[in-house]
């Protein structure tokens, strides 16, 4: 079955069984052993910011620092 007749079938059914659909979707794909292989472009990202790292140029922040950031510095 093509992409376009299953893109077609899915607009037949209605807005929650069409939720419904991606979510099952999305769980099978969580289950696989495999995870998905990565684009180009995020294996140079991945590269760019180890070699940042590395080199010092990147120091990271630990997790109780974004953690506050995000939620304010008394933690709400």
């Amino acid at each position: 079955m093509s992409t376009e007749a299953i893109l077609q079938a899915f607009t037949l059914l209605e807005p929650a069984q069409q939720i419904q659909l991606v979510e099952d979707m999305w769980d099978r794909i969580a289950q696989s052993e495999e995870p998905p292989p990565l684009t180009a472009e995020q294996r140079e990202e991945l590269t760019r910011r180890r070699a940042a790292y590395v080199s010092g140029a990147s120091q990271g922040r630990s997790w109780s620092d974004v953690k506050n950031t995000l939620l304010g510095s008394d933690g709400r």
